[in-house]
């Protein structure tokens, strides 16, 4: 009998992206278990895309609200019916006091492994997979790319271009616009196409990175954009989920870090490169510019 296995993981798309290696790992060890991922964001579906997940639900629909409701509340059973059916759980939820833990249990979970909570230290990704340990597995996939199955993209989106996101969930996170318009224009000296993803957050921080460029602003699901990176020569971007993005599916990625610790956010991914400045500030554009092969010597990732 196929072996059912329900991984829950809350947060913004990064958050969600770097839960990708318990769900690369389940996938390896157990190649024929149903995988479902109950998510926040597009992240979900960029994993059923890629292969990492046969099912997808939505955590923050009502139907979850029982498992984060006062523990004197009886189950519910409509949710006990589709927990239970399932023959482990993984809760990356974050959960210190362990009441979502009791929770999923009283709406019949069997097998479960449970995630505290962030601390500090090692990576998030991997302070994640460590549930995964009762279970016997152990062997993180570092350096490899969570999604190598062929996605969607534009048709017109050029092999090879350079993809530039200048965006993030924060705007103290983002590098300086006048440095990332100061990138866009070595690239396109440089002969890059020039894509710049734009969300719905991004709008001022993309106006100001590519005025007076060439750069062409795209706004794409993000399935068909995980696809642009899998085209892509390059991508540089900030500390974002769209950068967790970039790596996972195997893009060489420039990630530019300041006041956040890239020993616990940097993207994972075969080809990635977390660069931050003394003392929590931001790098500066020669040091980007020559990780990202645009600077003299054109080497780089």
């Amino acid at each position: 009998m196929t072996e059912r296995i329900l991984i829950l993981r809350a947060g913004a798309i990064g958050d969600v992206v770097l839960s990708y290696p318990v769900l690369f790992a389940l996938r390896a060890r157990r190649p024929d278990a149903f995988l479902c991922l109950a998510g926040r964001t597009e992240a979900r579906l960029l994993a059923l895309a890629g292969g990492l997940a046969d099912a997808e639900r939505d955590i923050a629909d009502a139907f979850f609200a029982p498992l984060f409701a006062p523990a004197e509340r009886a189950p519910c059973r409509e949710l006990a019916e589709f927990v239970g059916g399932f023959d482990r759980v993984v809760s990356l939820l974050g959960d210190p006091g362990g009441a979502i833990a009791r929770a999923l249990k009283a709406h019949g979970a069997r097998d479960l492994v449970s995630f505290e909570g962030v601390r500090p230290g090692a990576h998030v990704a991997r302070q994640l997979f460590a549930v995964l340990a009762p279970w016997g597995i152990t062997g993180f996939p570092e350096g490899q790319a969570m999604i190598a199955r062929a996605l969607p993209c534009p048709e017109d989106a050029p092999a090879g271009c350079a993809v530039v996101h200048p965006g993030s969930g924060s705007a103290a996170k983002n590098w300086p616009a006048e440095r990332f318009r100061a990138l866009i224009e070595c690239a396109l000296v440089a002969g890059f196409a020039v894509r710049v993803p734009c969300g719905e957050a991004d709008a001022e921080a993309v106006a100001a990175a590519t005025d007076g460029t060439a750069a062409e602003v795209v706004r794409l699901p993000l399935v068909a954009l995980a696809g642009l990176f899998m085209r892509a020569a390059l991508y540089v971007g900030n500390d974002s989920g769209i950068t967790h993005v970039a790596g996972a599916v195997g893009a060489p990625t420039v990630a530019v870090f300041g006041p956040s610790d890239p020993a616990l956010w940097r993207p994972l991914g075969p080809r990635t490169c977390a660069l931050r400045g003394r003392g929590g500030r931001f790098p500066g554009l020669d040091r980007v510019l020559a990780a990202a092969g645009l600077g003299p010597g054109g080497k780089g990732l």
